[in-house]
């Protein structure tokens, strides 16, 4: 089981091999520490937890698991259900896809449990523009539409439901 974002004490040269290894130059160094730091004490939510504080015993990074589909699945109609119940759902453009039937395979970024409740996060990379203006709650929900991700957190969501009952947001 995965259970590290980022390893909690990393040396100095195993975080340079790390940046190397991703094909930074040296000079990015300070940059990128700056940064990484920044975005693992950034307050997940309401309660200012943040990804610094989350021990290896609350959280499990790339979260496998399986979605049974015994019925076929038809898009239109998992679509309707979905935008009947989530308002972002209702604005989006229509699901599109085969029929399917099976077992859905798929990873969630990282669940943590925080204060008995229970929290999935997925990581996005969208360019929405240059600089922080770009990316507004009103651009970033354009984006979740544009591209679907609400039937990603509603599948990641009913993959947690049994590991969490009734404890999951």
């Amino acid at each position: 089981m995965k259970t590290s974002i980022l390893p909690s004490r990393l040396t100095r040269t195993g975080y340079r091999k790390k940046l190397e290894l991703g094909g930074f130059e040296p000079q990015w160094e300070p940059v990128l520490t700056e940064w990484i730091t920044a975005v693992l004490q950034a307050p997940l939510n309401e309660t200012g937890v943040s990804l610094n504080q989350l021990s290896d015993r609350d959280k499990q990074v790339e979260m496998e698991f399986y979605l049974p589909i015994s019925e076929p699945l038809i898009a239109s109609q998992l679509d309707a259900l979905i935008r009947q119940f989530d308002p972002l759902s209702a604005g989006c453009p229509p699901l599109e896809f085969m029929q399917v039937r099976g077992m859905l395979k798929g990873f969630i970024d990282l669940v943590f449990r925080h204060e008995g409740r229970y929290y999935l996060l997925d990581y996005k990379s969208n360019w929405l523009g240059e600089d922080s203006s770009a990316y507004t709650q009103q651009a970033m929900a354009a984006a979740m539409q544009a591209h679907r991700y609400d039937l990603q957190y509603q599948l990641y969501t009913l993959a947690l439901a049994p590991l969490s009952a009734p404890s999951y947001c």
